[in-house]
């Protein structure tokens, strides 16, 4: 198998580099279809600025609170910011593992895809910092909620350190 994967490595270019990122895409574009690609259009279209500026005007809706996966309450937001965060940097270390980052245009091409999938997740958790930001507001702050400002800031800059470790190069040792 690590003969397999060091031949590959060699072989990888710039094309491989982004056929080995097109699954991660394929897949949540292919089965979430909308809900993967409507946060980061919304930020970028200027819906969630629209929505941004009328949802502070308005008390709290109390629905919005908790942990049901079936209604659009904060809790479910980081439950699936929280999955697709391992599942994409679990993804990012396997085509790091399979690609040679000696060369200068592969990390560039990993780097870009990298960037890419972090802005797709991290609009993912918007929504819910804004929905949590107005819950504090209205309604004070308590311990859980400041769990959920923790666990948001510390998974916010788990992104940019997991892509520094992982674009770190490995010298090759002399021999």
């Amino acid at each position: 198998m690590r003969k397999i994967i060091s031949i590959w490595r060699e072989k990888t270019g710039i094309w491989g580099v982004c056929i080995l990122w097109l699954p991660f895409y394929t897949f949540f574009g292919g089965i979430s279809g909308r809900f993967f690609f409507f946060p980061l259009y919304s930020v970028l279209s200027g819906k969630y600025w629209k929505w941004f500026d009328r949802i502070f005007v308005k008390p709290f809706p109390k629905e919005c609170a908790g942990f049901a996966l079936d209604q659009p309450t904060v809790g479910k937001f980081f439950f699936w910011y929280t999955a697709l965060s391992v599942f994409a940097l679990t993804f990012a270390i396997i085509i790091r593992a399979l690609t040679d980052m000696q060369k200068k245009t592969n990390r560039r091409a990993y780097f870009v895809f990298y960037v890419l999938a972090f802005l797709f997740v991290l609009s993912f958790m918007l929504w819910p910092a804004t929905i949590l930001a107005h819950y504090i507001i209205d309604l004070g702050m308590t311990p859980k909620r400041l769990t959920g400002i923790i666990f948001l800031v510390t998974s916010i800059l788990a992104w940019p350190v997991s892509g520094w470790l992982l674009l770190r190069i490995k010298k090759p040792q002399e021999q």
